[in-house]
């Protein structure tokens, strides 16, 4: 879909303690466990100041690069997942606008 290049997935969040190990926001279709795709978000949230809200945008392009298929359209599951420890708040979650040019997975 064309909205895959021109949106993102905007969490507001705000961080009590840092992650102290891998974290990965991951995405699945249909009810299919198969189907799951991710994006590491550790050192984002080790960088976002504590205890401030922040609106972090996620582009859609990179939940891809693992998952070329990934059907959106289908989304069923949204998990936040750590093997580690961490404390957050999460007051919202949504789609909204961002330019394809701005997109980087890195």
């Amino acid at each position: 879909s064309p909205v895959v290049d021109q949106a993102a997935l905007t969490i507001d969040v705000r961080v009590i303690r840092a992650p102290n190990k891998l974290v990965t926001l991951t995405l699945e279709a249909a009810w299919d466990w198969e189907t799951r795709t991710g994006v590491p978000l550790k050192s984002v949230l080790r960088k976002i100041p504590k205890k401030d809200w922040i609106s972090v945008p996620i582009p859609l392009r990179c939940f891809l690069k693992d998952n070329e298929g990934f059907d959106f359209s289908k989304l069923t599951g949204i998990q936040l997942q750590t093997g580690g420890k961490m404390q957050l708040e999460i007051s919202d979650l949504r789609l909204t606008a961002f330019p394809a040019d701005k997109v980087n997975c890195g």
